[in-house]
This record gives C-alpha cells, structure tokens and sequence, in this order.
C-alpha cells in the first residue's frame, strides 16, 4: 500500500491511499507528515477503488479487500474469511449504523451490508445494469446508474439488502449522486441533471446538454459537479437548490468530488481544490501512467484519496520522484528536478512514517535512477523525497 499525506495551503490534509507509501515535500503545495501506521498484511498488488466515512471510520474497499481507518493514517486489515466484499466494489456508502458495498457483474449489480467493515453478508441483487454512485441520506440508500438497456435507473433500499426500482426516469446513464439541503441531486450523461426530495419523485433537466457530467457534491450551502466532453472543453455546474444549475466553463474535468473543511477537492488531472465550485486551481498534478486515482472522500478533518495499482509519479515544483515495482521485485525509482544546486534524499522504511532511513542521494545533475532491491522483502514499503 502507499500512502501520500500533505497538509495544502488551506489546512487542510489529504492522504492517498494506494500500493505503496509515498510522501513528499514541497515549497509551494505540500509538506510530508511524519506520521502514520499500517497494521496487517493483504495482497501487495490489490488496489482500492472506493473509500467512504460513515459510522466513525473510514472505508477502503477493492478486490475483495477491506482497510479501516479512523484518521486516514493509521489503516487496519482482518482477515474476514469466507465473508468478504466480493469482486472489485464499484460503489460504497455507510449510514444507519452499516456500510453498504455494490459491485458489478457483466450483466447485473449486487450489494453487501457489514456493521463493521470487515465482514459482509452475502449477495443480493440490486438492478439489472451496472450502478455507478451511492449515497445515503434521509433513512435510505440511493443508487444511480446505467440500466441493461442504457437508460438511468434510481434504486431505493433503507436497509442495503432489499432494493426498490424506481420507475423509468432519464435514458441517459446516471454516474453520481449526492444530497444536501433537503434535496437529492443524481448527474448522468449528455448533460443530465435530476433532483428530487424524497428520492421518488424527480425533476430532469439537461444543463449541458452533449457533455456527460460525472461527479456531484454538496456543502457549504452549494451543491458542486463536473462534466466532460469530446466536443470542446470541460467544466463545472454550482447550484443552491438543486434544481436550478450555472454553467462554468473553466476548462477543469472533474471525475470524482467531496467536501470537507470549506473545500470541495476533485479529482482531474491530478487534485484540484475550490471553495465555491466554480472556480478551480490545481492542488497537486499527476502523471498517472498505467496508475489510476479512483475516489475520493472526507471525514475526521482529512480526505483520502484512493487509487488502483501501477506505477506512480508525483510532482511538485522542486522535486520529482517516480517509480514502479519491476519485474524482478526491485522498486525502481526516478528522481528528476530541483534546479541549480538543488540536493535532496530518498528515504524508505518498512515499519512506520516516523522511522526513516536514508537510502540515495540526488543532486541536480539530470534524471537519476535507484533500485531498491529490499522491498522484495517488506509487506510494506514506504517511500519519500526530502530536502537536507
């Protein structure tokens, strides 16, 4: 697993929870914590496709494997035995003392209920089609997304385990959902947008029209999303209500959202941060490669951020570090950056973030590579950039 902590200009901290643990520092967006601890050992080369809060922890799920936090730095894994979330989970949610998991199969989608987050019940059917968002708000689980034929689809349980279809709203696909302020708010493709308070009754609207608007958030009195399209560029839509929507179009494609701390924090191309949706400025860029960021959530006064397997590449404007696990199980790694007489350290341990060693120096003379030949040996491995 990697973990990346960095407390932004805004107070705010983040942590990317992913394969192997990563921290940095920056002079302008970020600075490593020396804090943190993972505890049990899961299959290196799973990565977790969905988090969510709820019940007083945080939630990491994917490919069968479960992690809770209380903070988003301290992750725990137990073995749930024949009583896991199966597959790898498209959508999670907590509320009404339970989480709820749904994953989709080739044809249909199924959801799990656990009280704890470590051990679920077995599957049951939700809708046919696949689900794309979930929330929980009111006393009832809401799922949205994309029926067999196309078409959006709504489905309703108060429990996570029996599911009531709605009748048929939009035939666009819905990709999110969210509520706030009394109102659901769904988003879906070619610039849908439906709202409703009680989550039967729904008022569709196409906001912008030819895009397909895949996140939604609600806080500080606003509801916040995202739509792309391959006609022109991106953008994002604010709304008070929920039912009356502005269009901004900033050029930012927004694929997941959440807010926390009088932030909304998205995730683009790379993280991207506003405090009224409308206006946007990246928070940190990505080099994604083969490495995939996935979802995003907050609680506790930190959001975590959660991301599949592959290599990684973060950067900042001093330092770059890259790396990804070779074939022979070396982790090679690439430092690029820094600028004249610039020097740094990378540093690695395989016990906790507050324990660190040594292990290269860099200088500022071009791109230079490292093998560490160790991490074939550690459950886990810890990774960062420091300047002396």
């Amino acid at each position: 697993m990697r973990t990346v902590a960095a407390r932004i200009g805004y107070g705010v901290e983040v942590v990317l929870l992913l394969v192997y643990i990563l921290s940095w520092t920056t002079h302008v967006t970020a600075q490593s914590l020396s804090r943190g601890l993972l505890s049990g050992t899961w299959p290196r080369n799973y990565g977790f496709w969905r988090v969510t809060f709820g019940n007083g922890v945080f939630l990491a799920a994917g490919g069968g494997v479960t992690v809770i936090s209380t903070d988003g730095s301290v992750w725990t894994w137990q073995d749930p035995g024949t009583h896991a979330l199966r597959g790898f989970s498209s959508q999670l949610a907590a509320g009404a003392g339970r989480f709820v998991g749904i994953w989709n199969s080739a044809s249909n989608s199924e959801a799990q209920v656990s009280s704890d987050g470590i051990t679920w019940t077995d599957p049951v059917p939700v809708a046919d089609g696949e689900i794309r968002g979930l929330t929980y708000a009111n006393g009832q689980f809401v799922a949205v997304g994309k029926s067999g034929d196309g078409s959006g689809v709504v489905v309703i349980s108060t429990d996570g385990q029996t599911w009531n279809l709605q009748d048929f709203l939009t035939s666009a696909a819905l990709n999110a959902v969210t509520y706030g302020n009394g109102v659901y708010v769904a988003v879906g493709d070619s610039g849908v947008v439906m709202a409703s308070r009680d989550a039967l009754h729904w008022s569709v609207s196409n906001v912008v029209p030819g895009t397909n608007i895949l996140a939604v958030s609600y806080g500080g009195g606003a509801f916040a999303g995202g739509w792309i399209s391959a006609l022109g560029p991106a953008g994002s839509i604010t709304s008070t209500n929920g039912f009356s929507w502005n269009v901004h179009g900033n050029g930012m494609e927004i694929y997941r959202l959440a807010y926390g701390s009088g932030l909304f924090l998205a995730l683009t191309r790379g993280v991207s941060v506003s405090t009224n949706g409308a206006d946007w400025s990246y928070l940190v860029s990505f080099w994604l490669g083969d490495f995939n960021v996935v979802d995003i959530a907050y609680g506790a006064g930190v959001f975590v951020i959660t991301g599949s397997y592959g290599p990684f590449d973060l950067f900042s404007p001093s330092y770059q570090l890259a790396g990804s696990e070779e074939v022979d199980g070396a982790m090679h790694l690439l430092v690029t950056g820094g600028g004249t007489g610039a020097h740094c350290r990378i540093q690695a341990t395989s016990l906790s973030l507050s324990n660190w060693t040594d292990l290269f120096f860099f200088t500022n003379f071009g791109p230079t590579d490292f093998l560490d030949s160790a991490v074939s040996n550690c459950p886990q491995r810890f990774y960062r950039l420091v300047s002396p």
